[in-house]
């Protein structure tokens, strides 16, 4: 076999195998492993027993205790129901309030604001 069929060939075969990793790598870009690797010399199989619930619930009204009493009524309703669907009230955790005050704009002639 000549030198110049030899190199022909190993320059096609080397375009042939990088063509052929690119396409492998292409194909499988997305896939994940879902996998949880740890150090050591065990695995085992485990079911999650963790449940992140996250939800907003508001209340509008012309006092602050009144809305705060809404609220608090609210919290007992879905606490209740929580715990009717076999959750243990221990596990059940509220974050603390959010206060938006809201005030009422007043406007001269000239759209702008005096108060």
């Amino acid at each position: 076999m000549k030198i110049k069929d030899f190199s022909a060939l190993i320059i096609g075969a080397s375009i042939v195998v990088a063509i052929s990793i690119l396409a492998w790598a292409y194909v499988h870009r997305n896939q994940s492993n879902n996998v949880i690797s740890v150090t050591g010399m065990g695995s085992q199989d485990f079911k999650s027993d963790l449940i992140v619930w996250s939800v907003q619930f508001s209340r509008k009204s012309h006092t602050m205790v009144e809305a705060y009493d809404l609220l608090r009524k609210d919290m007992e309703s879905i606490k209740t129901y929580l715990v009717s669907q076999g959750i243990e009230e221990k596990e059940i955790l509220f974050s603390a309030v959010n206060i938006q005050k809201e005030y009422k704009r007043i406007y001269d002639g000239n759209h702008n604001e005096i108060s």
